[in-house]
């Protein structure tokens, strides 16, 4: 038994914060627990960069199943993963995840169109298609360029 003089005060403001409604989507319990990793990981705009092998290691799960289980948070419309590199010089970064509220989620290759190269953008990274996010509460699809 814990004696009340021991008791830990003051550390209820070092949760993270992540959707509950996580708990209601159909993807297995490593991705939900990658998906909570990278909400906390995330910045105010829902973004995170750290490595398969950062991932791994912080959850507990092997390289591979972290592999495994971002995959199926894509196919589940949760997360959208940007390669970040450089082809002419061969430079590669960790990948840029953002996350999508399950609420706004749509399964991947419901709604995707190409883009046009001039249309992309610049940065790190380069994006080959754009998604579309199903706003529950105006029943439209709103589109991630």
């Amino acid at each position: 038994m814990v004696e009340l003089g021991r008791v830990r005060k003051g550390w209820i403001s070092e949760f993270s914060q992540f959707p509950n409604r996580i708990y209601d989507t159909n993807v297995s319990g490593h991705a939900k627990a990658v998906y909570i990793y990278l909400c906390r990981r995330a910045d105010s705009e829902g973004q995170s960069f750290p490595g398969y092998g950062t991932i791994a290691e912080e959850v507990g799960f092997s390289k591979s199943t972290i592999q495994r289980a971002v995959r199926e948070l894509i196919e589940a419309g949760l997360l959208l993963k940007e390669f970040r590199g450089r082809k002419e010089s061969g430079e590669f970064f960790t990948n840029l995840y953002t996350i999508i509220h399950p609420d706004d989620a749509c399964p991947k290759g419901m709604v995707t169109q190409t883009i046009p190269p001039e249309i992309r953008g610049g940065g790190y990274g380069h994006r080959d298609h754009t998604y579309g996010l199903w706003d529950h509460r105006s029943r439209s699809i709103n589109y991630i360029h």
